[in-house]
């Protein structure tokens, strides 16, 4: 068993991460640490874990195999400091840093090539996972255009202690479609944007030509904000084998073939496969975070590298500073 801290009990921590953690099976949460104490005594009560309210007294405590923090994201930059000083695994939710210098200076930190892992969920969904097996079959083919919504109504100001909306924004809502976006490219080749910066309302529309090392090529259509009444989110996928795929609130999976057979109906052509998650399984499952966790820790029991790492965020924060740069400029 793996011996795991969260630090940060905050909304995410106790809503989604402690509760996932308590899923996974090769690991124990011996170790939980918030400034709020009544949260933190409250956690360890819940999880059978030790609590604690300073979390470099609970590292020098505690011999740990990996810790996970959802806090601020300069907490997380200075946690995660610590832990690949000392070779500790580290997992942060997003937002890692708050810049990208501070990303790679992280990266740099690593001298012991510990596993880390970055928080993006939406990556590891359960429809998503189902579309990553069917992307192995060669009958798949390769992708060439992504379109992803990403709708949120939040933030409309500042948050974690910084002086701009639009970084805020970026940080907390636009990093998850853009980081599922480099799932599949990570190479800015050419960019077009649209943009609205009006009295805290934001909106991003646009397309990029992102390239691989291996000279593939994806168009992807980014549309992100915080102008919608609730969160939404929509995915579409097109392949060179004449392949598309939709997922629709991470719950509804649409497979468009044009080899589909069946004998129970004559005209095939305009049929599709739908898939649906089970009325039964959990919610940390179908949004993602139990498979991504257990990715994690079975890279960090394996001394892997974890997919979603502190380097594959490299060409996340260069696309958001590129919309940094284009929705400030809109404001002038």
């Amino acid at each position: 068993m793996l011996k795991v801290a969260l630090i940060g009990l905050g909304e995410q921590g106790w809503d989604n991460i402690l509760p996932s953690l308590a899923q996974i099976e090769q690991i124990t949460t011996v170790a939980v640490c918030d400034i709020d104490v009544n949260r933190a005594k409250l956690s360890a009560r819940k999880y059978g874990a030790k609590p604690y309210f300073d979390y470099i007294e609970m590292i020098e405590k505690e011999s740990l195999d990996a810790i996970v923090v959802a806090s601020y994201p300069d907490v997380h930059y200075k946690v995660a400091k610590l832990a690949l000083s000392m070779g500790i695994p580290i997992f942060i939710e997003k937002p890692p840093t708050f810049t990208l210098g501070e990303l790679e200076d992280l990266i740099s930190s690593n001298t012991r090539n510990v596993t880390t892992g970055v928080g993006l969920n939406f990556n590891y969904a359960e429809a998503v996972s189902s579309v990553d097996l069917l992307a192995k079959k060669k009958d798949f083919g390769k992708i060439s255009y992504i379109s992803i919504s990403h709708y949120g109504n939040k933030p409309r100001q500042p948050i974690w202690g910084l002086k701009s909306t639009v970084k805020s924004f970026l940080l907390a809502q636009a990093i998850h479609p853009i980081g599922f976006m480099t799932k599949y490219a990570d190479i800015v080749r050419d960019y077009d944007l649209k943009t609205i910066n009006k009295d805290g309302n934001l909106f991003v529309s646009g397309n990029f030509l992102l390239g691989d090392s291996s000279g593939n090529q994806v168009i992807a259509h980014l549309a992100t904000g915080n102008l919608s009444p609730h969160f939404m989110w929509r995915l579409e996928l097109i392949t060179d084998k004449s392949i598309v795929i939709r997922i629709n609130s991470l719950w509804e999976l649409e497979v468009f073939d044009s080899n589909k057979k069946t004998n129970l109906i004559e005209k095939t052509k305009r049929w599709k496969d739908v898939w649906n998650p089970s009325p039964l399984s959990n919610g940390y499952s179908r949004t993602g975070y139990f498979n991504q966790f257990s990715q994690f820790f079975d890279a960090v029991k394996n001394k892997t590298e974890f997919k979603s790492n502190l380097k594959s965020l490299v060409p996340v924060y260069k696309i958001l500073d590129i919309l940094e740069k284009e929705l400030e400029d809109e404001s002038l």
